[in-house]
């Protein structure tokens, strides 16, 4: 849905290469909105364009997971240090 400026141009081109689906203002309803939606999730000429988005996603997680199990980790140490302090007296 193009709103301003050059968007317009840049969805009707990007429309032609077979990448985007324009929806008007006009036109816009939710059975359209709907078709259009589905239509994204299921032909298999979007998905291809999307590789790279869940690449990213995905990449993003595994990271998230990471630092996520180093502080765990940092923490069981700690806590293994603090627990486990035989006193020397």
């Amino acid at each position: 849905m193009p709103v301003f400026g050059d968007q317009k141009g840049n969805v009707v081109a990007a429309e032609t290469d077979g990448w985007v689906r324009m929806l008007k203002w006009e036109e816009l309803t939710e059975k359209t909105l709907f078709s259009a939606i589905m239509d994204t999730m299921h032909n298999i000429r979007y998905q291809i364009y999307n590789m790279d988005a869940w690449a990213f996603i995905i990449s993003v997680v595994i990271l998230l997971l990471s630092l996520f199990f180093l502080i765990l980790k940092y923490f069981y140490k700690c806590l293994k240090r603090r627990l486990f302090k035989i006193k020397t007296e």
